[in-house]
């Protein structure tokens, strides 16, 4: 979010400092000319620095493009394996059998550190904000908002690789996983009414 603003103000603080010595220029140098030769300078030099200016922006959107490329095939071999792990959890969870369990949770663990590790690195501002609250839920959250929380992770990923989320509602990509999405839409519909009541 800082990182915008300050490129904007470094920008904005070219075109002054051009400004300025455009000022002095035309003050103590070409004040004795004629007004259209003036006027014909003036656009002349408003047009360079307009070019000069487009000419840099298109340069650091390209570097930013090429930068997100680079970038792209780490992000999606993080969050592939995010999603492995996350299936791999669903499946436990229906198994009964407590050594079975015990692994999964083992290996669950281990792929929680490596995943957090590398998501620090990779993931953008807004995954890490939606993974943080699917690792750190309230403690008075509802069962079913963890199930929420990662269908927000999953859209910031989809967001991330540059993929639209348009027509994606909350919930529609965890459902995806669930044997009987209705459930979650029940209780999602239930609580999005109790918040108009309120």
């Amino acid at each position: 979010m800082i990182k915008p603003i300050l490129d904007f103000l470094k920008y904005v603080f070219i075109i002054l400092i051009l400004l300025a010595i455009l000022y002095l220029l035309f003050e103590f140098v070409l004040k004795d000319i004629d007004k259209t030769v003036q006027s014909t300078m003036i656009a002349a030099i408003g047009t360079v620095l307009a070019s000069v200016l487009a000419v840099l922006y298109n340069q650091r959107r390209s570097k930013e493009r090429e930068i997100a490329e680079a970038h792209r095939p780490m992000k999606i071999d993080v969050y592939k394996k995010f999603m492995e792990m996350m299936v791999e959890l669903i499946k436990g969870s229906k198994q009964s059998n407590p050594q079975n369990q015990a692994i999964i949770t083992k290996n669950l663990e281990k792929g929680f550190y490596e995943f957090t590790r590398d998501v620090i690195i990779w993931g953008s501002p807004s995954v890490l904000k939606s993974y943080s609250k699917f690792r750190n839920p309230p403690k008075d959250q509802k069962e079913y908002q963890i199930l929420i929380y990662f269908d927000e992770i999953l859209r910031e990923f989809r967001n991330d690789l540059g993929n639209s989320n348009k027509g994606i509602k909350t919930g529609d990509l965890i459902k995806l996983f669930l044997t009987d999405p209705e459930k979650l839409d029940l209780i999602l519909n239930k609580s999005h009414n109790k918040i108009q009541i309120n």
